[in-house]
């Protein structure tokens, strides 16, 4: 017989029980007390604005803080990786935002400039083992690959309102 030619690592070699179309074909896990995937066990967002009145105009700065704790990636199938696995870990990270909104007082129309994640941090929102699917089924044991999304980037802008 020919031997098959392995260009990865099987989804079943790194993870024995676990299978990412979601049946349980082998060992059985204890899954209790496991973080839910995709949440992290605390968030906060705690932001402070104060107006400021002159001119006919109203001046609103605001500073925004988010903070992600510890997230467990996860997928829909299977929310929950197994136990220990660190790999499906994610970091905690920290956000700071600030806008200044300068409003007439007649409420007509008002400018907000903003940017957010100003210290242009980098932070990964996930990471999964995705193996091969679809028209190439048969070679999907033979090899797989890890993606990572991150979150956008420091971002600028202006907002303009008009209310007619």
């Amino acid at each position: 017989t020919a031997n098959a030619i392995r260009f990865g690592t099987t989804f079943a070699a790194l993870n024995p029980g676990y299978s990412p179309t979601g049946d349980q074909s082998g060992p059985s896990y204890n899954w209790s007390g496991t973080q839910v995937g995709a949440t992290p066990e605390y968030a906060i967002l705690a932001s402070y604005d104060h107006t400021f009145h002159g001119n006919n105009f109203q001046y609103t700065p605001m500073v925004t803080y988010r903070y992600n704790g510890v997230m467990r990636a996860g997928n829909g199938v299977q929310p929950n990786m197994p136990p220990g696995d660190d790999f499906h870990n994610l970091p905690s990270w920290s956000l700071l935002d600030l806008s200044l909104e300068a409003a007439h007082v007649d409420g007509k129309y008002s400018v907000t400039f903003w940017a957010r994640n100003i210290a242009d941090k980098l932070y990964r929102t996930n990471r999964s083992y995705v193996a091969n699917s679809g028209a190439l089924a048969p070679a999907a044991a033979l090899y797989a690959y890890t993606t990572a999304e991150y979150g956008p980037p420091r971002t600028y802008g202006v907002t303009v309102r008009a209310s007619f």
